[in-house]
């Protein structure tokens, strides 16, 4: 839907079934906890609050949930919302999105895993680790406090709900101690209401993520607030290069080059052409296109396209 406001995107969705219907003067009723019309024994087996806690759900992200039924006939449920359109740190450019990280440029980074749920920080242990990471963990805020003193880590992944001490108590105390209170906190929670983002923030986290945890939301985090420069697998990188020259117009070489290939091609000689072709190429990846045509014409035995090709540039 067209946004009615500049940086927003407006969402709407609609579910539609052909059941018994509502009669109208229901309808207000279905958005009651544990409410569920019609026959006893068209009841699902749930407990009536899932329209109770969807449509507290849409209001707290500032929707609105309508129904529209005719009895007999089936009902239309339908959800507005208007959403903020993602930031540039949250949409990584494409290119970097393809390419597989392998690490990072400089000084290795010591970053802390506070949760009490093991799993989960495994997840992001394995993450980490194979990118140079030195990856520490604590169970529950009281340790996490604890290793943050001993280590000085330069960033902290906090889940907000443990046993002991929770996530919110411990960036409270840590913002209290002048030894560690400037050290980077991404908070981690499953619940994702605004209301858990701005209590976060409130207590001195610098930024939140959901649950469970993206990959790729995870390092352009990172990568944000530890100022890091990626390091990208070169195989992967040429083949991205490769891929980009493809799509671009083709650039032929110099006079000289084409005209040495001209005179291999007249000649005959096609396995040598190929060959200083194929090494021209790894040197020279801005001509990939033009080799790449080259290359093709030889492999297909076409000898007069590719003379004419040669010369069509020569000329």
């Amino acid at each position: 839907l067209p946004a009615i406001e500049q940086d927003k995107l407006s969402l709407r969705f609609q579910i539609k079934d052909t059941g018994i219907g509502i009669a109208q003067e229901h309808l207000e009723r279905i958005f009651q906890p544990f409410e569920q019309l019609g026959h006893s024994w068209k009841w699902s087996e749930g407990t009536g609050l899932g329209l109770a806690i969807t449509q507290q759900i849409i209001d707290l992200m500032g929707g609105e949930l309508t129904v529209n039924s005719t009895l007999g006939e089936g009902s239309q449920f339908q959800v507005d919302l208007l959403l903020e359109m993602a930031s540039e740190e949250q949409c990584p450019h494409q290119a970097d999105m393809k390419l597989r990280i392998i690490g990072y440029k400089g000084q290795e980074k010591v970053i802390l895993v506070v949760d009490d749920n093991e799993e989960n920080r495994l997840v992001i242990v394995n993450i980490l680790r194979p990118l140079g990471f030195i990856v520490y963990e604590a169970s529950d805020g009281l340790a996490g406090l604890d290793v943050t003193l001993k280590i000085r880590p330069d960033l902290i992944i906090l889940d907000l709900v443990m046993p002991i001490m929770d996530g919110f108590e411990m960036t409270r105390q840590l913002r209290e101690n002048e030894i560690i209170k400037d050290t980077c906190i991404i908070a981690s929670s499953a619940s994702t209401f605004d209301i858990t983002k701005q209590q976060s923030r409130e207590v001195g986290c610098n930024d939140f993520l959901p649950k469970p945890l993206n990959e790729q939301e995870l390092l352009n985090k990172i990568q944000f607030f530890l100022q890091l420069e990626w390091e990208y697998d070169r195989e992967e990188t040429v083949k991205q290069s490769k891929k980009k020259l493809e799509v671009t117009e083709i650039i032929p070489p110099t006079g000289e080059t084409l005209n040495h290939w001209l005179k291999l091609a007249k000649r005959g000689r096609i396995p040598q052409l190929e060959q200083e072709v194929e090494e021209f190429q790894k040197q020279n990846l801005e001509y990939w296109g033009f080799t790449q045509k080259i290359l093709k014409l030889t492999q297909d035995f076409n000898l007069n396209e590719l003379k004419k090709f040669l010369e069509n540039y020569l000329n």
